[in-house]
């Protein structure tokens, strides 16, 4: 099965402070190193329909490095919240 979905972004602060703020319950209060000068922040499956959700930033040299990025670009994400039967995008 799936393990956890990664979302790439620009600005993992803002990001993570406007998904918290639609009350999506982050396990990370604020981002942290990843892996080979990533930043990470991970949100809980109980908030993301099940799956662990991830949103990972890169510096500007990281792709130079390593290549291109094996996460697909989001166009858009409709986040669905369950108690408020709401649908968000962001």
């Amino acid at each position: 099965g799936v393990h956890h979905i990664a979302y790439e972004t620009d600005d993992i602060e803002g990001d993570l402070e406007r998904i918290k703020s639609m009350g999506i319950e982050a396990i990370d209060q604020k981002p942290r190193p990843g892996l080979e000068g990533t930043l990470v922040a991970f949100f809980h499956p109980k908030s993301c329909g099940g799956v662990l959700t991830e949103l990972v930033w890169y510096d500007k040299y990281w792709h130079k490095k390593y290549g291109k990025s094996f996460i697909t670009t989001i166009k858009h994400l409709i986040m669905l919240h369950a108690c408020r039967g709401q649908r968000e995008r962001i």
